[in-house]
């Protein structure tokens, strides 16, 4: 996914047409009523006041970066329902562009690979640009954007706060007062716990038990964080977490943290594109061989498909799982850039004490979570080392790249995991190869963009090579309408570590697929993005005993009230299968289920004045199985942000009420938690989820962040049973501490 998501920045293709040169538990049965009736009372509080002219982009002390727009957070909430991971960091994302708040970029002088870098930009509209500025000189005011094809108002707006018209210094001056005085540092402390008591801190009974049925630690959770960045040329710092249950400067954590990540990252300075050290993640091509950073598939904008690579960046997030240590360089030559990277780093997994000869232990299964906060987990703390290397030559020229990239990956003990008949194509053995092309080609209003990769095995078995392929192309097909295709064909027995390419299994192997999507602007005020993806699975899947094969539908409408005041509706649509909850007699083969689920939801956000922001949610999903059963749930959920470029508080307050009869009609919901965590809890089962963040500036450097939520359920008594995290009550509270200081 190209970083321009982060901003909310339209990947769209459509020209504008010219504007000339200067153009311008409910816990009781009664407890829900009457916060309900108010809920629905305020869901269309925002459109009798959506005239109001305050301009909301002031942003609050507290707030040295923007929130995140609507469209990043439904992308985030997409994701989420697409791979189940409910708190993933995205951090890497938001990094770069709190960044450019200090130091906007210069489009006005920047190069072809500043603005591609920049993530704000897709490459037609970095082309245009680049064109324009040849043609008819510097652009005098941003709005003269609107003259550039690609560009409209909107789009306008959302990068407005990252970009300026000054002059970008191609080599800032580097000195000892430069780096003390034009830094940007911040060292942040936070601190996270369940407050009610969970079984797995809890004493052990009496009996034949162990400590493995409990955790080892406190149940708090803890994350350090430090960076430095000084014009978006130096990059240094580190990140240190502790899970809760993990021990601290006890048992098996002596050294305190479980977790410790350095980084240190020099970029653009002369032929020196980028050096980094330490923690690192490395993002090329279309990610069919190395894409170890977040990656989005399909998002609320239909027509953004194509990854813009960012190459070689230090690795800021806080999961403990997708980056490499080691080091890595890219090396600028004329048209052609150099890049080598290398990584030794130790991993967790389940080992075997012997092999059945006698010799040296094999891996029965990685591990990719990073906790260890039981017996069992520390016993698979960091068992065998992975070793990395490799290389990507680039040739770039202003409309086409071509990239060539090399990987080899070696194990210090062999991976045999179990056999079982879905796994018969994974990677085994200690060394594994991976060689791939990609390019990408503007031409008018058209961008082709492409990856094919091939993954070669060292083992015991007698395999062939195996190939991925994927190939896309964006069309500005009028003024107001974008296109967008894609096939993919990644077969069963491809294998590689790093991938991270569109997929819609989660894997880059066994799968094939085509997508269609287009996006259309009626008027200026509106939007229609829509997409439909058909894809198969050739062979078998976890819980799919049968190759299988389904759709992805999506169509969402926004439409602007006002300047302030915008609504969309969406609906989306999947089929996929799944073997049936109950086994099959002995001897009998049982088909899998095709689930038919759709979604639909309506989304109302107003910033009523330049203090308070509202948004109003009612989503509904219905669930049909093959077997002839349905489910059926919704959500209704309001939000309230009050924050003041004048005032030291802000304060965050959203309240939710859910009815979803398993998780699997589960409603994924974006929660805005304290800066640089990320919540996106799963709405699962019956009752009502309040949340409060409250935000505090106590001087000019010292910021307070206090979040707390509470989930009530009405049709239990007790969460997450015959689990560690077994609470005896039918609520749950979660409650973030963070102190920050940004000098």
């Amino acid at each position: 996914m190209s970083e321009s998501a982060i901003t909310g920045s339209s990947n769209q293709t459509h020209a504008c047409g010219s504007l000339g040169r200067r153009a311008r538990r409910r816990v009781k049965p009664n407890t829900l009523a009457h916060p309900c009736f108010l809920l629905l009372l305020i869901l269309f509080l925002p459109v009798l006041r959506y005239q109001a002219q305050e301009d909301s982009t002031k942003r609050s002390p507290l707030y040295p970066e923007p929130p995140l727009s609507e469209e990043m957070q439904e992308n985030i909430e997409l994701n989420s329902q697409n791979t189940g991971a409910a708190n993933a960091d995205y951090s890497p994302l938001t990094d770069p562009f709190t960044a450019f708040l200090q130091h906007p970029l210069g489009i006005n002088t920047a190069s072809r690979e500043a603005l591609a870098e920049s993530g704000l930009f897709n490459p037609i509209q970095i082309v245009h640009l680049l064109d324009y500025i040849h043609e008819h000189g510097k652009l005098i005011s941003l709005y003269e954007l609107q003259a550039v094809d690609g560009f409209d108002v909107g789009t306008i707006r959302r990068i407005r706060p990252y970009i300026s018209l000054n002059r970008s210094p191609d080599k800032p001056s580097l000195s000892l007062r430069s780096l003390i005085h034009e830094s940007n540092q911040q060292l942040s402390l936070t601190c996270d716990r369940v407050l009610e008591p969970q079984k797995g801190f809890s004493p052990l009974p009496p009996g034949p038990q162990t400590n493995r049925e409990r955790y080892l630690g406190s149940p708090a959770g803890l994350k350090l964080r430090y960076t430095y960045t000084w014009q978006n040329s130096i990059h240094w710092g580190f990140l240190a977490r502790k899970d809760p249950g993990e021990q601290f400067f006890r048992g098996i954590e002596k050294q305190g943290f479980d977790f410790y990540s350095p980084f240190f990252g020099i970029h653009n300075r002369g032929r020196l594109k980028s050096l980094v050290v330490g923690n690192y993640s490395l993002s090329i091509g279309q990610g069919l061989v190395a894409w170890s950073g977040i990656a989005f598939s399909k998002t609320a904008d239909a027509c953004l498909i194509s990854k813009t690579s960012s190459g070689l960046r230090e690795y800021t997030a806080s999961d403990k799982t997708n980056f490499l240590q080691g080091v890595g360089l890219c090396l600028r030559t004329g048209l052609v850039e150099s890049t080598f990277f290398y990584a030794h780093q130790k991993e967790d997994a389940r080992v075997t004490d012997t092999l059945a000869n006698g010799s040296q232990p094999e891996v029965r299964s990685l591990r990719s979570n990073g906790v260890h906060a039981t017996l069992a987990e520390a016993a698979m703390k960091n068992r065998i080392t992975r070793t990395l290397a490799g290389t990507h030559l680039a040739f770039n020229k202003r409309l086409y790249q071509i990239g060539l990239t090399a990987l080899s990956t070696l194990f210090s003990a062999s991976v045999e995991p179990r056999f079982k008949p879905y796994n018969a194509f994974e990677f085994r053995g200690k060394t594994s190869t991976n060689l791939g092309s990609d390019y990408s080609l503007v031409w008018q209003n058209i961008h082709l963009f492409g990856e094919a990769a091939w993954s070669f095995e060292q083992n015991s078995r007698l395999t062939a090579p195996a190939y991925a392929l994927l190939q896309g192309i964006q069309i500005a097909a009028a003024p107001r309408l974008s296109l967008a295709l894609l096939y993919r064909n990644y077969q069963r027995n491809y294998n590689a570590f790093l991938a991270n390419a569109f997929s819609e299994g989660g894997k880059t192997n066994n799968e094939q697929g085509a997508y269609l999507g287009f996006v259309l602007n009626p008027g200026p005020r509106s939007s229609l993005s829509a997409y439909a993806d058909l894809f198969s699975f050739p062979w078998l899947k976890y819980r799919i005993d049968a190759p299988s094969k389904g759709f992805d539908c999506f169509a969402k409408y926004s439409f602007n009230l006002s300047r302030k005041t915008a609504i969309y509706l969406h609906v989306r649509s999947r089929q996929k299968f799944q073997d049936p909850p109950l086994g099959s007699a002995p001897g009998e083969i049982s088909s899998p289920l095709t689930y038919l689920q759709t979604n639909y939801r309506i989304n109302l956000s107003s910033s009523i004045y330049s203090w308070l922001m509202l948004r109003s949610r009612i989503e509904a999903v219905i669930m049909t199985d093959s077997a002839g059963q349905t489910e059926t749930g919704f959500l209704i959920s309001q939000f309230i942000r009050i924050q003041s470029p004048k005032n030291p508080f802000a304060v965050c307050v959203s309240y939710s009420l859910f009815d979803t009869p398993s998780a699997n009609t589960r409603i994924y919901a974006f929660e805005n938690t304290v800066p640089g965590n990320f919540s996106i809890p799963a709405f699962s089962g019956k009752g009502s989820r309040i949340q409060a963040l409250l935000g505090y500036r106590a001087c000019k450097p010292l910021l307070l962040w206090v979040s707390v939520a509470r989930i009530y359920f009405d049709d239990r008594n007790v969460i997450s049973p015959h689990s560690l995290q077994e609470i005896n009550s039918s609520h749950r509270t979660e409650a973030t501490l963070q102190l920050s200081l940004r000098f």
